[in-house]
């Protein structure tokens, strides 16, 4: 007998095959990453049309398959479909849509990442047009993300001038960072979505921050760009 199961999750991007299906790259909170396939799902009357497009979050039940799972039912629990209406926050929330499919392993659950991810596309549907919002959620998911991998260097305000290549903080040499900077590195690391809203001046430590942060992923992970900006022209990396 064929096993069931069903879990949140969110949509990270889609691929047709054959005439009327599809194969859903899904990000479950309790799963991990992994592919499902969603039988029909293109024929007009398909009852799940509408609710498997990128960066929703649904609940999804699936069928054990010989290769894929094969997906029986969803039910939406969040749209975010502000985030279309803006070209610039629809670029970084597919940002963060790739960062999850390229840095996370299939079959391995990372409830953080999980988090942060829904709380951040809530967070950017809720800010459409606000410039500081979008770059700081982009700049807190590239810190986040090191974190959840262990590439995440220990912060010293004594040592600031951090080292791209090994991760580390010295007291000279390197890209020197001021105070308030590493202050913000520490809020974004440690702080939910929510209380990261609540923070003030943040202008000028986000300014100096983004993009030594950006450079510093790129590193760590070995990507040096994501579909969404290359495609866009922006490459925030």
């Amino acid at each position: 007998m064929r096993g069931h199961f069903q879990g949140r999750a969110i949509i990270l991007s889609r691929r047709d095959i054959g005439e009327a299906d599809r194969i859903i790259r899904v990000f479950f909170a309790e799963r991990g990453r992994e592919s499902v396939v969603a039988r029909g799902v293109r024929k007009p009357q398909a009852k799940l049309r509408g609710m498997l497009e990128s960066g929703m979050e649904v609940q999804l039940n699936c069928v054990e398959a010989k290769s894929l799972p094969v997906l029986t039912g969803a039910s939406l629990l969040a749209v975010h479909e502000a985030i279309i209406t803006d070209y610039d926050t629809l670029i970084v929330a597919q940002g963060l849509l790739e960062i999850t499919e390229r840095t996370i392993a299939e079959h391995s659950p990372e409830l953080e990442w999980y988090d942060f991810l829904s709380s951040a596309l809530a967070y950017l549907a809720d800010h459409v047009g606000d410039d500081q919002a979008r770059r700081l959620i982009w700049t807190t998911g590239l810190i986040k993300n090191l974190q959840g991998h262990g590439l995440s260097p220990t912060l010293h305000l004594d040592k600031r001038c951090l080292h791209l290549q090994d991760g580390t903080f010295e007291a000279s040499g390197g890209v020197e960072l001021s105070g308030g900077a590493i202050k913000l590195w520490r809020v974004c690391r440690d702080y939910s979505v929510e209380d990261l809203a609540r923070v003030k001046g943040l202008s000028v430590s986000l300014l100096e921050l983004e993009s030594v942060i950006a450079r510093f992923w790129s590193l760590q992970t070995g990507i040096d760009q994501l579909k969404s900006y290359s495609l866009s022209g922006q490459n925030l990396i």
